[in-house]
């Protein structure tokens, strides 16, 4: 992939930098929030080399990519810039479900490196000690172990940090009335458990420290006085005095009531999440699952964060979400791989390896959207053995200590105390082969390779057709071809399916349609038109062979969605209707509209140009061929 080439394309898709208000990346996706979703393409941008899909939820535009996201990322222009233009943006938004969603990701899912990186240093630590290579006595241990409690310790800061971000308050004045809570003389004073009183006021002792309600609700608070004291103070004091009067106003009020009241609610949150792991851990870890994969798809799973770092910070774990996760990821890659087992398409095969196995790696997207979605039931038998992996890790109690994506290389973040790593092994030996069962018993409906059948018929055609139609020697002639559709025309090096991107059949260009109408790009004879009506073959007078084929697997709609207005043998003038396909209904099946039109006697001209990618409309001159000695 070309990660500049893709975040250029990816930034026109969405209607240009202008169109961003920000922009950051989670684990597999970029994710915009845009100041109008109608000027993204998002036709165009799942055409894109390098995206997997492209999803609208939660109030993000969501452009899937995998496990390159982060290069595609670094690529897109003026990173910095693009975020702050958020500030020209409206701040008139509509409350919604989805805009409640869109703030949690954007607070907690910038925390994750932190905490992550954080607990695994933790796991490591106590690798080291239960091994005998670090003694918990030594100053190495206690340095490291101080490093990474210090994500969790301070993690109001952190909270405070992207709250104010998302909310467009002042980022230094967030963070010092956070820290202002965990100061050593004011925790020293809490612990001391005398009275206290700011103003004559009573204050409610609390410990701050991993806390994570209290900040958001004091960064918000912060953000209407900020605006009132930059309203009130006078440009030529407004450098000193609004701050000060921002934290004059918000530490005591922090203090005296928004820190105690988000910390009964971030405590209450905790409670009860360990409620429900005690007495009916097995049966919401089971729910839990077996509907990850549709959390995912809609892109909605990021609102399990705050849980996830709730309750690693406080208790120190976490017995639903992450659990869940790690049997929906082997359940992902188990499906991939019982379907490269059972499949008789070598493309498919090859794209359920490398899915499985990125599955297994904590990244189940390609798995998810690439195979088990597309093809339905495998999807089925990995919710089902998720489900059944979730009863026992439920049962069993098993605790995450990290918050990461789990797989083969982060399952570290399940060791712990007793046999906690031997049930994470077991649960994901359990997920895998019970999915993997299920998957080869119930089966799918193996689409049929459409490139086998065209090549096939190509090859036959080539050899009675050529035969008749030797190459011209010694001159040379140009022909002209013409857009079959209107829409935009792209290199076949950008088609997903690589029979037509290496050119295996011959050069030619690739049309994203715009309307669902296929016109003669040239004068001459239909040979032949494919029984499933998805693809045709053009000869004309001048030794042109053409192979029209809409879509991608589209063979296995067996014709549905598809009209023709030509049988084999017909003769056709430029211009004249050949096909009418339907898009919504090539959608619908989950395949690709991208329309390829290849010269399949490539090796008889002399030299084949196109024009540079561009909006198209029938008739336009899109390539010329040139004859001659070749």
């Amino acid at each position: 992939m070309n990660y500049k080439e893709t975040a250029s394309q990816i930034l026109r898709g969405v209607g240009g930098q202008g169109n961003i208000e920000n922009v950051y990346h989670c684990s597999t996706r970029l994710r915009f929030k845009l100041k109008d979703d109608a000027k993204a393409d998002k036709k165009e941008i799942e055409q894109i080399n390098g995206v997997i899909g492209v999803v609208n939820s939660g109030g993000q535009f969501q452009v899937i990519i995998g496990n390159d996201v982060s290069y595609v990322y670094r690529e897109l222009p003026q990173n910095g810039d693009v975020s702050l233009s958020s500030e020209k943006a409206s701040s008139k938004k509509k409350f919604s479900a989805g805009s409640i969603l869109e703030v949690i990701s954007a607070i907690f899912q910038p925390l994750v490196p932190a905490v992550s990186g954080a607990g695994m240093l933790k796991v490591l630590l106590l690798l080291c000690s239960m091994t005998g290579i670090l003694s918990t006595d030594s100053q190495t241990y206690i340095i490291l172990n101080n490093l990474a409690d210090a994500a969790f310790y301070f993690l109001p800061v952190l909270v405070a940090y992207s709250t104010a971000v998302k909310f467009r308050s002042s980022v230094p004045l967030a963070m010092t009335v956070s820290a202002a809570l965990l100061h050593p003389k004011i925790t020293a004073l809490f612990a001391e458990g005398n009275p206290l009183s700011l103003f004559g006021i009573p204050v409610t002792p609390a410990n701050y420290g991993g806390q994570v309600v209290p900040i958001i609700l004091i960064v918000l608070f912060m953000g209407y006085i900020q605006r009132f004291a930059d309203k009130v103070s006078p440009n030529v004091v407004k450098i000193f005095l609004s701050p000060l009067i921002v934290i004059l106003i918000t530490g005591p009020v922090a203090l005296l009531a928004l820190g105690p009241i988000g910390v009964f609610l971030g405590n209450g949150l905790t409670e009860g999440i360990l409620l429900i792991q005690q007495h009916v851990g097995f049966v919401a870890v089971a729910i839990l699952a077996v509907l990850m994969p549709i959390f995912v798809s809609l892109g909605i799973h990021k609102v399990f964060i705050p849980i996830m770092v709730s309750t690693i910070a406080n208790p120190g774990y976490d017995m639903l979400i992450l659990v869940a996760h790690l049997c929906s990821n082997f359940a992902q890659s188990a499906a991939s791989f019982a379907v490269a087992t059972r499949t008789k398409s070598k493309s498919l095969r090859q794209l359920a390896i490398s899915s499985g196995v990125t599955a297994s790696f904590g990244i189940s997207e390609p798995a998810l959207y690439g195979v088990t979605m597309k093809l339905k039931k495998p999807l089925y038998a990995a919710m089902a053995g998720a489900g059944i992996a979730g009863i026992f890790a439920g049962l069993m109690q098993l605790k995450a200590y990290v918050p990461v994506g789990p797989g083969f290389a982060s399952l570290p973040m399940f060791v712990g105390a007793d046999n906690n790593f031997l049930i994470a092994i077991i649960t994901l030996i359990i997920s895998f082969i019970a999915t993997f069962i299920i998957a080869r018993f119930i089966g799918f409906n193996d689409p049929v390779d459409p490139n086998a059948e065209v090549v096939n018929n190509v090859a036959a055609q080539t050899e009675v057709i050529t035969s008749s139609q030797p190459a011209a020697s010694g001159k040379t002639d140009t022909v002209n071809l013409f857009a079959p559709l209107r829409g935009k025309s792209i290199p076949l090096s950008e088609v997903s399916d690589e029979v037509f991107s290496k050119e295996m059949m011959g050069k030619g260009i690739a049309f994203l349609p715009e309307d669902n109408i296929l016109y003669s790009p040239m004068d001459g004879t239909v040979s032949p038109l494919y029984k499933s009506k998805h693809a045709l073959g053009l000869v004309s007078e001048d030794g042109v062979e053409l192979l029209i084929h809409i879509g991608i697997d589209t063979v296995k709609m067996k014709g549905s969605g598809f009209k023709a207005f030509v049988n084999t043998g017909d003769t056709v003038s430029k211009g004249d209707k050949l096909i009418e396909f339907d898009m919504d209904a090539i959608k619908a099946f989950g395949l690709d509209t991208t329309t390829m039109m290849i010269v399949t006697n490539t090796d008889k001209f002399s030299e084949i140009t196109g024009n540079s990618p561009a909006k198209v409309q029938p008739g336009d001159a899109i390539m010329t061929l040139t004859k001659g000695d070749v």
